[in-house]
């Protein structure tokens, strides 16, 4: 199948987070971009480039055995709360690995990842939990000013 093509892309006005997005999901695939929250397989180079981003991340080897997840659902616990959606998750036998990507400093919520952890964590307990949260370099805001 082939990938997404970038210039066909543009033309849709997707935001650069969804373009990114969006472009790193089709190169991890080598393909077209999946339905969301669809498990899928990852390619030989999509595999070789998670593997490389786990061992830089976390200093050791991602499983062979994985699932890649675009847009991860994470139900809400209850009626009154939202759902989670992680841009990303690796899904092996006994591992969760969520990552989140962040091109836009109005995009960053600081109750994004401690509510992902915690959906991740009911929904899959018997999983071990890694969380990643890919973001250009930006200055702190200091909650004292």
């Amino acid at each position: 199948m082939p990938w997404e093509d970038p210039d066909k892309l543009l033309r849709f006005k997707f935001g650069r987070e969804e373009y990114c997005q969006r472009m790193l999901t089709s190169l991890i695939l080598a393909g077209p971009y999946p339905k969301w929250s669809s498990r899928n397989t990852a390619s030989e180079r999509g595999k070789t480039f998670l593997g490389q981003l786990y061992v830089i991340s976390y200093g050791i080897e991602l499983c062979d055995e994985f699932e890649f997840v675009d847009e991860f659902n994470l139900p809400a616990v209850d009626k009154d709360a939202k759902d989670g959606a992680p841009d990303d998750a690796v899904i092996t036998p006994d591992r969760l690995w969520i990552i989140e990507l962040k091109t836009e400093a109005k995009s960053h919520r600081k109750d994004q990842m401690p509510y992902y952890e915690y959906l991740a964590r009911h929904h899959c307990p018997d999983k071990s939990l890694d969380m990643l949260y890919l973001t250009s370099e930006m200055q702190r805001q200091d909650s004292t000013s």
